[in-house]
């Protein structure tokens, strides 16, 4: 009898020993690091705005859906098939090939009433929001995926802010030496920010971690784009600029701004203006449309269609086409899927 039980237990003993061995081969697999190094998981403007969307190359959005909760979703990119992924409530969004990564947030788990930002680590899943694995476990703020890499600010209560550099494999970790560099600014390979001492425009690779000045201009969130970079241009009332083959500050905007998002050559901006503030639109030929009279936030573009808030709500979320006639209408798909899952609940 006490052999037969002796038995039963190494044969307990040994399946618990392999399926801990299968889970962890999937999870070394689903993690390999295959990204070209041109390979970015969102826009710079996007992640500026709190990467609540992304667009990937295959037309599909990920996006935090504020009427649930901050619950991870997706959907194409003319607003159809909006489907729930998973219960995470997440921001900075970064998608390419196989994998999702994002910050988690927790927060209150009714529809509508906001998220209570308390952060709690950087994970990945598949495209389709499940296996989640966990890439870092602390407090995760600004994420941004270039190439093999993540670059992620963290915090911890015994740890002050630090900045990441983590492989997508895990195979990697590399605390970064100024952690206050911001890691949205992504380009092809680098990521594009203003000093921390003087604000002038430097450039990190990503792959050596060299950082080196690109102009003397000061600049407030950069965003390559088209070949280009524009930027907020802190000595010229925060207007909207493009920096010149020579180096110099070339103003688009008449007025200033304190949040905006670009993408292929059109801008979405914030007007800073206490009486009249408002968004934007600088079309590609130089041409300004407005586009909502208020005080707007948390701009989120894709190829299609570009969505905001206003300062201070969650929702409503409006959406207007990001190029071509402003139509301006509340994210209605958005929040009907997310009623149709509080239902089933």
């Amino acid at each position: 009898m006490k052999s037969e039980v002796r038995s039963l237990i190494l044969v307990g003993i040994s399946a618990v020993i392999v399926i801990g061995l299968v889970i962890f081969l999937r999870s070394r697999g689903a993690l390999s690091a295959k990204n070209p190094p041109e390979a970015l998981g969102n826009t710079p403007g996007n992640l500026y705005n709190k990467g609540y969307m992304c667009e990937d190359p295959e037309g599909i959005v990920f996006f935090s859906n504020p009427y649930d909760s901050g619950r991870l979703y997706s959907m194409n990119r003319d607003m159809t098939d909006v489907r729930r992924l998973n219960t995470n409530s997440v921001y900075y969004i970064n998608a390419y090939g196989k994998r999702i990564y994002y910050s988690l947030v927790t927060g209150d788990s009714d529809a509508g009433v906001g998220i209570a930002l308390h952060f709690k680590g950087l994970y990945t899943s598949d495209r389709n929001g499940k296996n989640a694995i966990s890439i870092v476990d602390e407090n995760t703020f600004k994420t941004a995926l270039v190439g093999n890499y993540l670059m992620a600010e963290t915090y911890s209560a015994a740890e002050a802010q630090k900045l990441l550099k983590l492989k997508i494999d895990k195979s990697e970790t590399i605390e970064m030496k100024d952690p206050r560099i911001d890691p949205c600014g992504v380009a092809p390979g680098a990521i594009y920010h203003p000093s921390t001492s003087d604000l002038s425009l430097y450039k990190l690779d990503v792959m050596t971690g060299e950082d080196s000045q690109m102009a003397p201009v000061k600049v407030w969130k950069p965003i390559y784009d088209g070949g280009s970079i524009y930027f907020l241009s802190p000595g010229d009332d925060y207007r909207i600029a493009a920096l010149s083959t020579d180096g110099t500050s070339v103003p688009l905007t008449e007025e200033g701004s304190d949040c905006y998002n670009m993408l292929n050559g059109t801008i979405f901006y914030n007007v800073i203006n206490a009486d009249s503030p408002a968004l934007m639109r600088r079309n590609q030929d130089g041409s300004t449309d407005m586009i909502y009279e208020g005080n707007c936030t948390d701009i989120q573009m894709t190829s299609t269609y570009t969505y905001f808030r206003e300062y201070g709500t969650d929702v409503p979320v409006y959406v207007t086409p990001t190029t071509g006639p402003v139509n301006v209408q509340t994210f209605a798909a958005a929040q009907e899927a997310a009623l149709k899952y509080i239902k089933e609940k």
